[in-house]
Order: structure tokens, then C-alpha cells, then sequence
């Protein structure tokens, strides 16, 4: 049976694969083996797919990662899983996605309210061990690293990503153990 989540799961795959440009309806019912009236059926327009799928992302990629780390309640063991979880994000999709908002204003807003919540959970988590300005700077470090590496994923090997981000996340414990 075709789900909204077979499009979703399709739609990351292309957006990894090929970008947001290789991204169409007849693409999308290739993939997931049905005709163009299945896709219609699940989302009625282009528009009704795209922000159903960005709500998707916004939740499956973002909220539901954000609650994960939040679960670890000691601040330095936070930053190792927000590490963890980080490296496991689908990097060049989310690549695409970033440079799809600079295309479509609606994918723009879901990508605006994403940066918002992660930079703000990880202000919040960096508070419990920098002063609220040294933590808000860090976060913006930390945020614009992750999004830089994920813009570089395709020219890096998996393993050279996450020695990357673990690197970012090592200087930021260092620095809390300076303090």
C-alpha cells in the first residue's frame, strides 16, 4: 500500500540524489510505483506535497532528534549526542532542502523555523555551561559548522564528516573544560 511516507522517503532520496531541481511529481510516482493520481490523491497539488513533506522534515529531522537530545540531561553528554545525532542526519538531502529555500518561500519558512529551534536548543543546551552570550556565540559556531560540512558532505567521505563534526563537538567540550 502507498503511504504519504513512501512520497516522503522517495522525496529524501531524490533531494539526496539529484537535488531539489530533480525533484517532480513523475519522478516521485516513478519511484514509488504508482501513477501521477496516487500522488494526487495523498497531497491534491505540488504545493500540498511540498509543504507536506517539509512538515515531515521539520518533524522527523528536527523535532523529533531535538527531543532525543534533550533526554540526556548532563550538559557535556548532551553535546555528544546532539554529535551523534548530527552525524546521522541525511546530510546532502539536507543540503538540498537548504538550497530549495532559496527557491520556494514556502520550503524557506520550514527551513528559517528548523535553524530557529536547532539554534535555540542548542543555545539553551550550551547555557548550562558558558554564560548566555559566550553560548549563543558558540551555538552560531556550532550551528554554521554543521550546515557548512553538510554543504561539503558530497566532496568528504562519511567517515571524514563525522571525524569533522565530532572535532567541533571536542572544541566546544575543551572550551567548557577551560572554563
Amino acid at each position: 500500500m502507498t503511504t504519504r511516507r513512501s512520497f516522503f522517503d522517495a522525496a529524501m532520496h531524490v533531494l539526496a540524489s539529484r537535488g531539489f531541481t530533480g525533484l517532480t511529481i513523475a519522478g516521485l510516482c516513478e519511484a514509488v510505483g504508482v501513477t501521477s493520481g496516487s500522488f494526487y490523491h495523498h497531497f491534491g497539488s505540488w504545493a500540498g506535497f511540498v509543504d507536506s513533506l517539509m512538515l515531515h522534515w521539520e518533524e522527523e529531522h528536527s523535532a523529533r532528534i531535538l527531543a532525543t537530545a534533550r533526554a540526556e540531561h548532563d550538559p557535556l553528554a548532551r553535546i555528544e549526542v546532539m554529535a551523534k545525532l548530527a552525524k546521522e542526519r541525511p546530510h546532502a538531502a539536507e543540503a538540498a532542502i537548504r538550497s530549495w529555500s532559496g527557491n520556494d518561500a514556502s520550503v524557506a519558512a520550514v527551513q528559517a523555523r528548523v535553524d530557529h529551534e536547532r539554534g535555540t536548543f542548542v543555545a539553551d543546551a550550551f547555557a548550562q555551561l558558558f554564560d548566555e552570550a559566550e553560548a549563543r556565540t558558540l551555538a552560531r559556531v556550532a550551528h554554521a559548522s554543521f550546515v557548512g560540512l553538510q554543504q561539503l558532505a558530497g566532496r568528504m567521505s562519511p567517515v571524514e564528516l563525522e571525524e569533522a563534526i565530532d572535532a567541533v563537538a571536542s572544541l566546544i567540550v575543551s572550551r567548557a573544560s577551560d572554563s
